[in-house]
């Protein structure tokens, strides 16, 4: 049996005015905040990339371990932007799929490619193809 309350009818009233009672968290806050780690996970691979372009010489990460692939860098650059844009965008295919056209677009520039505006049409037109054509799968 619960106990009951001594408070005064008048008293226990004001008191049930004064109190707030907390708002729920949005369901896309939720989301975010259960995605955290990701973003988490994705700050040593920019320092490991501000490292890289102020520290090391371009000729000393260009050879390792292929040649003039510059391995180092486009691994830590791919990682860190698939993991800030699946945060950013709450889903993986989405963000690998950016971070994988951003480290194309780098090392084709570290390997002195010419770009002209039109190669960036073809680019552009498989990346709506593909956000568009693939099945949206929701958990």
């Amino acid at each position: 049996m619960p106990a009951k309350s001594r408070l005064k009818p008048e008293i226990k009233k004001t008191l049930l005015k004064t109190h707030k009672k907390r708002e729920p968290v949005s369901t896309n806050q939720q989301k975010y905040i259960k995605h955290l780690p990701l973003l988490i996970l994705s700050i040593p691979f920019y320092f490991a990339v501000y490292y890289i372009l102020t520290n090391v010489y371009p000729q000393d990460i260009a050879n390792i371990p292929i040649y003039n692939s510059y391995l180092g860098l486009l691994i830590s650059f791919f990682l860190a932007n698939k993991l800030l844009i699946s945060y950013l965008s709450l889903n993986s295919r989405r963000g690998t799929n950016i971070s994988f056209v951003l480290t194309i677009l780098l090392f084709l520039k570290l390997q002195h490619f010419i770009f002209e505006y039109w190669w960036f049409m073809p680019i552009m037109i498989f990346f709506v193809i593909d956000e568009n054509f693939t099945k949206k799968i929701k958990f």
